[in-house]
């Protein structure tokens, strides 16, 4: 096993004579919290460790073999996490050892590991390992790709209430947004953000209190540079960025779920959103329907539980297309479409059914006969969700002229 620095271990394989050696090695030597700490007593210097520890960290961490999970072998992670260290992202294979045999006696663990303090994966943020197949040992190969570190990108600008207090604040802000830029009015704008954001460079912290913001900004320019928007339908991309920051949810975080993102956009890019959102707001009520009850102002989702599961059945003396009559008059006069826009405006849908489809007859035979489908089956959207399964049936004529 090796490592970066003047720091070198010894593990051996675990037995049932050398358990103790082991457990020396993760708990008593170089872990743990005794005053032999050799790890987590480390110069805080970017290092990183790497190697074959013979040891896993979970139970997932093998495939096969024997599953049981023993108490040594939480000496291993509590080591680890003792010494405020961190896994590197990999790839490739998972499982870096194998036993060489097939079938049910194979055997399969991650006894190869990469890991890193926290001044390493600052100062190498990109840094890699990578596990090869294994070719000669029964170990697999390992790299490790430092990368070069990440850019560095400036921060977008942020305004302190405390500048405010400074007594050359406002000469400041005027010498900026008197610099003559030429373009249109959101260029204009941002450019001279740029160059208050440059002035402000100098300004020195100090111990912030109550006060209020004393900057005066052109409103001429900043209407400007909105309308300019709406006319002309450019958004620069420095307006449309969005800084999202990391809130802590508990007082010491510890992964991804502790914390919260907050959006911090710019207060053009605000404005615009706000006014078309009003402007949206006028015409929602038209295109939204009544059934959408969430997220709409004046309706609550609680609404949806009142909605009654309905069915219309019977004679309703009336058919929806020509293809529903069989003999007599085939006009399709205009007054026949009514029917089908009741049932279309109603948001009613016809029922699946089998057996006979015309379920009227005239009673007579020949040239004489005319059949039609005026018995119907419908059910609102609630009726169909709650009982897709539903089915209907029309029996043969007995005593009726319709069917049942």
């Amino acid at each position: 096993m090796s490592m970066c620095g003047q720091v070198a271990l010894e593990n051996r394989p675990a037995s049932p004579v050398k358990i103790d050696q082991r457990e020396y090695v993760w708990v008593g030597g170089h872990c743990g919290t005794t005053s032999n700490n050799k790890l987590s007593s480390f110069p805080p210097t970017p290092w990183v460790l790497l190697g074959d520890f013979n040891a896993i960290l979970k139970s997932t961490d093998r495939s096969g073999g024997d599953t049981t999970w023993h108490g040594h072998l939480e000496d291993f992670g509590c080591c680890i996490n003792e010494s405020e260290l961190a896994q590197l992202p990999y790839s490739d294979l998972k499982f870096t050892w194998h036993n060489g045999q097939q079938g049910r006696d194979s055997i399969m663990k991650k006894l190869d590991w990469m890991f890193g303090n926290l001044s390493f994966l600052l100062g190498w943020p990109t840094a890699h390992g990578q596990f090869l197949p294994r070719n000669l040992s029964d170990h697999s190969a390992m790299t490790m790709a430092l990368n070069n570190p990440l850019p560095y990108h400036a921060t977008p600008f942020k305004f302190l209430n405390l500048w405010a207090d400074r007594g050359d604040f406002l000469e400041v802000v005027r010498l900026a947004w008197e610099a003559r830029v030429r373009g249109n009015p959101l260029y204009c704008f941002t450019t001279k953000l740029r160059l208050l954001n440059d002035c402000t460079d100098n300004f020195q912290s100090s111990i912030p209190h109550a006060m209020e913001s004393k900057l005066t900004v052109s409103v001429t320019n900043f209407t400007a540079a909105i309308k300019f928007f709406f006319e002309h339908n450019v958004l620069p991309k420095c307006v449309n960025a969005t800084r999202l920051p990391l809130v802590p949810k508990v007082k010491n975080p510890m992964c991804m779920d502790d914390f919260r993102s907050v959006s911090c956009c710019n207060t053009i890019y605000k404005c615009i959103s706000k006014i078309i959102a009003t402007r949206l707001k006028a015409i929602l009520p038209e295109v939204i329907g009544p059934s959408q009850s969430a997220f709409i102002q004046g309706r609550q989702i609680s609404d949806n539980n009142i909605l009654l599961s309905w069915v219309l059945l019977g004679d309703f003396n009336a058919i929806l297309k020509s293809t529903d009559r069989s003999g007599g008059d085939t006009t399709w006069h205009g007054h026949l479409e009514d029917f089908g826009c009741c049932i279309n405006e109603s948001e009613l849908a016809q029922l699946p059914y089998s057996d006979l489809k015309f379920t009227w007859h005239n009673g007579q035979q020949g040239r004489d006969s005319i059949m039609k489908k005026l018995d119907w089956m419908f059910g609102n959207l609630s009726f169909l969700l709650g009982w897709p399964t539903a089915h209907g049936q029309f029996l043969p004529r007995n005593l009726s002229d319709h069917r049942v």
